[in-house]
């Protein structure tokens, strides 16, 4: 189960545009969900490790 709660970050950026609607992500899409991914590791919701993956923490 841990393992699905690990992506590259690519891979969850195009997952959480789908999510929103978006059938292809744009500059501005990118733009925002990286603001987004980046306040929740700050936030200390989300880890990214050095390979760039990003993971729920539990």
């Amino acid at each position: 189960m841990k393992s699905a709660l690990r992506l590259p970050k690519a891979d969850l950026m195009r997952e959480i545009s789908k999510q929103l609607g978006y059938n292809r992500t744009s500059n501005y899409t990118e733009k925002y969900v990286q603001e987004a991914i980046d306040f929740n590791i700050e936030k200390g919701w989300l880890t990214e490790d050095d390979e760039g993956n990003i993971e729920l923490k539990a």
